[in-house]
């Protein structure tokens, strides 16, 4: 399908070209880290079978990642080459229309050219506007020939850079660390995705203060349907209650499949804090405020929000707090980095001899 002419003016390639130099230098740096790694586990003084285990497979580790580079170092050369084969039509097209409408013809919205306003429309001059248009469409098609041309290529070296890496990641990780790993993207994803859902924009508008001529509406009775829409949508076994879908995705059977593994430490946590922290950062993202949120989650036993413990609280303030501190553009790094802060306060508090469920240290 051939690209508007909207479409021809917002396309950007530099990203292209930006992506395939930062490939370039990632490369090198993975292999020096796997080298450095390999280094760190032949020391002299290490004997034994464990010496040898972990020699042999940082051995395979460091094949996998040059494997890896190589892969990374063949994405940064397509994406170069993408970058060429996009930029030149791209700016080709651009060319043609500036130079069309110079010459007085109009370039619509599909590439369409018509005749100058007012011209006498000669075989002569026909002929020239169906050349620019030739030229623009052909130039236009090419853009997005190669832009997908670019991506299938792309798709399949991200498949294989993918198979790498799970290739080192299985060999270091245990599998409710990576539960905890998986657990967290999914309910990054669902916190993002559900922001700008239609439950949350009608709360926001229900819950919007009324403007000084919105004399019939009745804000009281706005806050409590928002309330209410919101009360239904985490409730137990609904929508936003992410418990048994994490526990039909991870296939959760006996008690200690619940409790998942933060990868490199032996700190474990229960499946439902995820719920909570998306319970925290989307009610502040509907407007909810946050002492609101934390009462409203509080009430015990309620047909709306269920139990909770001191755990809880520490993981629905951890989504607040996100909310708070970086809105709707919160990143994966900045999402990890809280879901740690979140952990190692309930590892404070149980050191401080309080009971909390969701926490624990591995045996």
């Amino acid at each position: 399908m051939t690209p508007t002419r909207s479409q021809l003016e917002k396309y950007d390639a530099q990203p292209i070209w930006d992506i395939a130099q930062a490939f370039k230098r990632i490369g090198p740096q993975i292999e020096n880290l796997f080298e450095r790694y390999v280094g760190s586990v032949t020391a002299p003084d290490w004997q034994g079978v464990a010496a040898e285990a972990a020699l042999d497979r940082a051995g395979k580790d460091r094949k996998t990642a040059y494997a890896m580079a190589d892969t990374l170092t063949a994405s940064a050369d397509r994406l170069e080459q993408g970058y060429w084969d996009v930029s030149t039509p791209l700016n080709s097209a651009r060319g043609y229309i500036t130079s069309a409408e110079a010459a007085g013809f109009a370039v619509g919205s599909t590439l369409g050219v018509s005749l100058p306003q007012g011209s006498d429309p000669t075989p002569a001059l026909e002929s020239t506007r169906a050349e620019w248009e030739r030229q623009i469409v052909t130039a236009a098609n090419s853009v997005e020939t190669e832009d997908k041309r670019l991506q299938q290529d792309l798709t399949k070296l991200s498949a294989a850079m993918k198979t790498e890496f799970d290739a080192i990641g299985g060999s270091q990780t245990t599998l409710d660390e990576k539960r905890f790993s998986d657990a967290e993207r999914f309910i990054f994803d669902e916190m993002k995705r559900n922001i700008n859902s239609d439950t949350v924009k009608m709360i926001q508008g229900l819950l919007r203060k009324p403007k000084w001529y919105e004399f019939g509406r009745n804000y009281g009775n706005d806050i409590m349907t928002a309330l209410t829409m919101w009360g239904v949508k985490v409730a137990p076994g609904q929508a936003w209650d992410h418990k048994p879908q994490l526990q039909s995705k991870f296939n959760l059977k006996t008690s200690n499949d619940f409790y998942f593994k933060q990868p490199g430490t032996d700190r474990k946590v229960y499946y439902d804090i995820y719920s909570n922290i998306h319970y925290g950062y989307v009610g502040r993202a509907a407007g909810i405020d946050s002492e609101t949120l934390i009462k409203g989650a509080s009430l015990g036993e309620s047909v709306l929000v269920g139990k909770n413990d001191e755990a809880d609280q520490i993981t629905m303030r951890a989504g607040i707090d996100l909310y708070n501190k970086y809105g709707p553009n919160m990143t994966p790094e900045q999402f990890h980095q809280g879901v740690t802060e979140a952990i190692d306060k309930m590892e404070a508090a149980e050191n401080d001899g309080r009971d909390l469920t969701q926490f624990r240290h591995e045996n």
